[in-house]
Order: C-alpha cells, then structure tokens, then sequence
C-alpha cells in the first residue's frame, strides 16, 4: 500500500510541475520583449553630416529643414550663376547642413560644377538660409570674357 501511494504521489507531484512548466514556457519566451519594451527610449541628437537615425521620428522635421535648405540654395546659386553667364550647374557630391548661432542653417555643397562657354570651375560652395531665404552666397567663379585678340588669337 505504502508503495503505491509513493507513486501516486510521484506522479501527482510530476504533473503538478509539468504542468507549472507548461504554463512558465511562455513567460519566459516573452520576457525579452516585455523587456524590451520597457527599456527607456533612445533620443538622438541630429546629426549635421546626414542623420543615421532615420527611423527616429524626433528628427523628421530637421530632415525637412535640411531638404528646404538645400534646395533654396541650390536654386539662389543655380539663378545667380546663370545670370553672370554660366551656362550649366551641376552639383555632384553630397551637402552638409549646420546650424549657425544666429538661428540660420549653413548648407555647405561638397563639390559644384559651373560650365562656361570654354571652361568648367569646381568648387565648394557655401550659403545661409534663415526663415525660409537665402541671406548668403559664397562668392561665384566669374566666367572669362573670350575676345579676339588683336594678332587673331583668343585670350584664355
């Protein structure tokens, strides 16, 4: 008698922490996530040379201002370049956005390629946005006047 109520007992106690078991199974596959979750959340400060952390959604709008400043400067010099007599801009590399003391964005272009009627000058360019207008240009390339000279030959 005493044999078999060991067993029964042996048995009971099994499935009693099987059971117990069972039931923990899914507590511990999920505690990572719950872990996870409750982790206190990253803040990013945006970068000026890109922003790596594209998924953060506190850098959203200074990707906007980046993208409007780059964009009014790339039209304030593309204007201003042909009005002096450039025929084609062409801006190849990336930019780089920062922030001046006074509140503006200084938009830097890596390399900028103005095509004149002879010869292309490339260079770094520079500029100011604040409120929405472009306040500064870095200084043009000026394009070279060809004339003819007095023997038939062109200066260059």
């Amino acid at each position: 008698m005493g044999a078999c109520l060991s067993a029964l007992m042996i048995k009971a106690i099994m499935t009693t922490r099987t059971a117990a078991l069972a039931l923990a199974v899914p507590l511990f596959m999920t505690a990572p996530a719950i872990a996870e979750k409750h982790r206190a959340p990253k803040h990013y400060a945006p970068s000026s040379y890109g922003d790596p952390y594209y998924g953060n959604k506190a850098n959203k709008p200074w990707r906007k201002q980046k993208r409007q400043a780059a964009k009014l400067c790339r039209h304030a010099i593309s204007s201003q370049a042909h009005e002096i007599g450039f025929r084609d801009v062409d801006f190849d590399d990336g930019f780089y956005v920062e922030r001046t003391r006074r509140g503006g964005l200084r938009v830097t272009f890596n390399e900028v390629e103005f095509e004149g009627f002879r010869r292309e000058f490339e260079q770094q360019m520079r500029c100011v946005v604040k409120h929405g207008t472009v306040r500064w240009i870095d200084e043009l390339p000026q394009p070279r006047r060809y004339r003819h000279a007095r023997f038939g030959h062109y200066r260059y």
